[in-house]
């Protein structure tokens, strides 16, 4: 009986052990997410929003925003992307700091009328979630050297990535908006975020 005793003790003390790393592992885990990098500063930058009003970067300021870069009469990922956008206003539409950025890469086509419908569609609030466009090339030169993401004249061939920004405008995350896993890490990233500002 005594072996048995000092056999369950020892089992327990182990346990307790192992839920202690556990809970430590889990918590250095959170930290770390406290610490994204700076990727890159977002310079300054104007497009006109589906009112029709210059958009620029300033409107940001203090604001943790989500990019994204899609187009309208896209058949490909982009309805699922804004989606996925509709679906992170959803969750944050308690938080006043947070905000959503929609750049279209088909600004031939996408006048501001023609986001403004197509926002309407998936329930955009516009005093959050901002739909962009503008020249073509102004365009493609923001994508590729301010938000540092891939882009063509061809709107095809556009990414599929979020990019999360901080308060102070600087890049700390990319994340596939396609990917389930990529898309919960991108709301804890919010989450912390939002408490630093």
């Amino acid at each position: 009986m005594k072996l048995a005793f000092k056999l369950g003790t020892l089992v327990l003390f182990i346990l307790s052990g192992l839920i202690f790393v556990v809970y430590t592992m889990v918590s250095k885990k959170e930290d770390n997410l406290k610490d994204l990098p700076q990727i890159s500063k977002v310079t300054p930058f104007q497009l006109i929003d589906q009112d029709g009003q210059i958009f620029s970067e300033e409107a940001l300021t203090g604001k943790v925003w989500v990019v994204d870069f899609i187009f309208t009469r896209c058949k490909g990922p982009c309805p699922l992307m804004t989606e996925k956008m509709a679906e992170l206003q959803e969750n944050f539409k308690g938080s006043e700091n947070i905000h959503f950025v929609t750049i279209t890469m088909d600004a031939d086509f996408d006048s501001s009328s023609v986001l403004k419908k197509f926002a309407e569609e998936y329930g955009a609030n516009f005093s959050k979630w901002h739909f962009l466009t503008g020249k073509s090339e102004d365009i493609i030169s923001i994508a590729r050297n301010i938000f540092k993401v891939p882009a063509e004249s061809d709107p095809e061939m556009h990414t599929t990535r979020f990019v999360l920004v901080d308060g102070d405008g600087f890049i700390r995350s990319y994340h596939d908006s396609l990917d389930s896993e990529s898309l919960n890490t991108l709301k804890k990233h919010l989450e912390l975020l939002e408490k630093k500002n």
